[in-house]
């Protein structure tokens, strides 16, 4: 039997995008997941591919359900929710990719394959793409427990307080709550290098140049706005979706700031994935060179004619007027990385934040600012929620690079006084 859950991506009259756990058959929406969808995830004004990412899981619960003869909402009418061994099994397909879950539940195998056996044969499949199913992992367990959580805490409001029925769910509801949490798979950091060093940057600043005869884009549109993109990239440290979502009225060109706005389910965005700001809002000081560019860029006659077809004004297109979308984006950084074997092979948008956040650390070591101050900078021009804890994974970075460079200092000066001899 065939995968039975599909998922639906839905734009309403007003603007509002949203997706959906349905039956593949029918097309209609399964009742919970649709339940849990609308109350605890489109309430929260989270981004589509993030409750897109709870709906996956969501369906990996579902499908590891139906291959075990779980049926969670029959077991809550009887105040039982999943054994340790269940819970297990459930943690353990979050580290497959979806496709091998659904080839389970299919049974694409061969039935003389024992279970034991299959389940073996499934983990060793998935290796090649270990890493890419290891960070999400974490995400998949606890977007489970939280569907799960859920469903009980519903189930007990129907019940009285007082009632045998309660209590022993809500036993069952905190054990059950605390073993996924214990079984959460540690989240892995990449160990290579997680930003550009400076002969790169000044690689990119060249490569780019719009008269470079080593740039890899055709015509003058592409140049200069690729241009400009990478360094509103590096020099900003914006998100692919916040770079989007500018647009030209969100630059202050008098107080010389422009403003990230979360803009989501906006009618004037006629973009299928629609550019979302990921956290808080906020504004971000431009320098009068980065302010000459961009108003160079947005005044050129010949650049103008891509910005006036008048259906929308953002600042960054494509060469046919529309909002530039996150492939144009990514195609960009990959012609970048083909067009020099010295260029990080993982150059994309993510990677050009890194650098912009290193290339703070190098300010604020000169300023000789505190850690503490630091981290509060950081906070306020990166964007992050007070509670991230992104600022002090910056800090104990740059930690470690001074460590590491006092160390390698002291070898240069024992070696010199050696030889001096």
């Amino acid at each position: 039997m065939p995968n039975p859950y599909a998922i639906r991506h839905l734009r309403c009259a007003s603007g509002e995008r949203i997706v959906l756990l349905t039956d593949a058959t029918s097309g209609l929406p399964i009742s919970e997941p649709a339940l849990y969808t609308l109350r605890n995830l489109r309430t929260k004004h989270l981004a589509v591919n993030t409750m897109e990412a709870h709906l996956r899981a969501i369906m990996l619960f579902l499908l590891v359900s139906r291959t075990r003869k779980i049926d969670l909402i029959n077991r809550l009418r009887e105040s039982r929710i999943l054994s340790l061994s269940e819970i297990e099994n459930i943690v353990s397909k979050c580290r497959l990719q979806l496709k091998d879950v659904i080839a389970e539940y299919e049974g694409s195998l061969e039935k003389k394959v024992s279970p034991a056996f299959r389940e073996d044969y499934l983990l060793r499949k998935s290796k090649p793409d270990a890493r890419k199913i290891a960070s999400s992992s974490h995400d998949r367990v606890s977007y489970i427990r939280d569907y799960i959580d859920d469903l009980v805490s519903r189930k007990m409001g129907g019940l009285d307080i007082d009632a045998v029925d309660y209590l022993k769910l809500e036993k069952q509801r905190e054990r059950v709550y605390k073993t996924f949490t214990s079984l959460m798979p540690v989240r892995r950091h990449s160990k290579g290098r997680l930003s550009m060093t400076e002969s790169q940057l000044h690689q990119i600043w060249e490569i780019l140049e719009p008269d470079s005869t080593s740039n890899p884009f055709c015509g003058y549109f592409s140049r200069k706005r690729n241009f400009l993109l990478v360094q509103w990239f590096i020099l900003l440290g914006l998100r692919r979706d916040e770079l989007r979502g500018v647009r030209i009225q969100d630059i202050c060109w008098t107080s010389k700031m422009v403003k990230i706005l979360r803009m989501q389910d906006s009618l004037t965005d006629p973009r299928r994935k629609e550019a979302r700001a990921k956290t808080i809002e906020g504004l971000v000081p431009l320098s009068d060179d980065m302010l000459s560019q961009t108003h160079a860029y947005l005044t050129d006659p010949k650049l103008r004619p891509a910005h006036a077809n008048g259906s929308h004004d953002f600042v960054f297109v494509s060469t046919n007027g529309a909002p530039i979308s996150p492939g144009a984006i990514d195609y960009l950084f990959k012609r970048l990385r083909t067009s020099s074997s010295t260029l990080p092979p993982n150059l994309c948008a993510q990677l050009c934040r890194t650098t912009t956040n290193d290339i703070l650390s190098r300010e604020f070591d000169k300023q000789q600012i505190s850690s503490t101050d630091e981290a509060a900078r950081r906070r306020t021009l990166m964007r992050w929620s007070p509670n991230s804890i992104m600022p002090d994974y910056y800090n104990r970075r740059r930690i470690v690079e001074k460590a590491n460079e006092a160390s390698l200092s002291t070898q240069a000066s024992q070696f010199a006084k050696r030889k001096s001899k």
